[in-house]
């Protein structure tokens, strides 16, 4: 009997120091993530669709928490903050035309052979 309870004490231990360990090897790469009241996440949910719609916290706790819901009158989800990502004024307009490179580059040819044409015309015009 004094053997198992020597080996349940030794059990005990080694548990509490591979919690410690595992706990610093978290708290190396963790990335606090600060949350307020009315901004707009994504959530992580895993699947093909994950982040599809936008989320807005309604409720921050202060055990890394946070309650968002989808819309108004939808149900509200609690949610830890590793599971969403905020949410950027850029990422909601990906939809909409962007500029195309190639037009610009095209204008600025343009303008710098405009500009070296009206050179050489100056200075053909004043020797």
């Amino acid at each position: 009997m004094k053997r198992l309870h020597e080996a349940f004490q030794l059990v005990k231990i080694n548990i509490s120091q591979a919690r410690e360990q595992q706990k610093a090897q978290y708290d190396k790469r963790v990335k606090e993530k600060k949350i307020n009241e009315g901004d707009k996440v994504l959530l992580d949910m895993r699947t093909p669709l994950a982040g599809i719609s936008p989320f807005r916290i309604l409720k921050v706790s202060n055990n890394s928490t946070g309650e968002i819901q989808q819309d108004v009158g939808k149900q509200t989800q609690l949610v830890h903050v590793n599971r969403i990502k905020p949410l950027f004024e850029s990422m909601i307009w990906k939809d909409e035309p962007g500029v195309n490179f190639l037009d610009v580059r095209i204008e600025k040819q343009a303008e710098k052979f405009v500009q070296e044409t009206a050179d050489e015309l100056k200075l053909s015009l004043h020797p």
